[in-house]
């Protein structure tokens, strides 16, 4: 049996770190309210996406115990040099789904945009996405509202 290299890893994150990749929010369902259930390993999309923003920050990361970038993962700093670690970084703005509570998340790539939407808007509906894209992982969370006073940052390390 054949055995995946470090550089085949770092292979497969130079090539998702070259598409489009966005995180994309949804209210989930109500019911997972008491406990969220179980991420599944087939899910193809959110269950009830609310929109999505495109990552502010793709790199690459070495862990590091004194590392610049504190996720509860683990410590990293970011690098020049492609590695088989990639970091995103997703930033929400104040208006984004006001009054919605937050309950599934989705790291999504590959997404292409209709040509009708506007090249200065930063927020996407699902209206607005001509292809979703691939998803990559998916999270379900313990549900919080979205305020007018909250500006969200959500980053990541991905292991490939």
């Amino acid at each position: 049996m054949s055995s995946l290299q470090r550089a085949g890893r770092i292979l497969l994150a130079k090539e998702f770190a070259s598409l489009p990749i966005f995180l994309a929010w949804g209210e989930g369902s109500a019911a997972w309210d008491a406990t969220p259930p179980v991420e599944p390993t087939t899910a193809t999309a959110l269950l009830a996406e609310l929109g999505r923003r495109k990552a502010q920050t793709v790199s690459y990361a070495v862990a590091s115990a004194t590392g610049t970038v504190e996720l509860s993962s683990g410590k990293y700093n970011l690098s020049a040099t492609p590695t088989d670690l990639v970091y995103l970084k997703f930033v929400f703005d104040f208006g984004d789904a006001v009054g919605k509570s937050i309950r599934e998340l989705g790291i999504l790539a590959g997404t292409t945009l209709k040509t009708t939407v506007p090249a200065t808007q930063t927020y996407y509906a699902p209206g607005d996405l001509l292809t979703p894209g691939d998803l990559y992982a998916v999270e379900y969370v313990k549900a919080f509202p979205r305020v007018n006073t909250v500006r969200q940052v959500f980053e990541y390390v991905l292991p490939f």
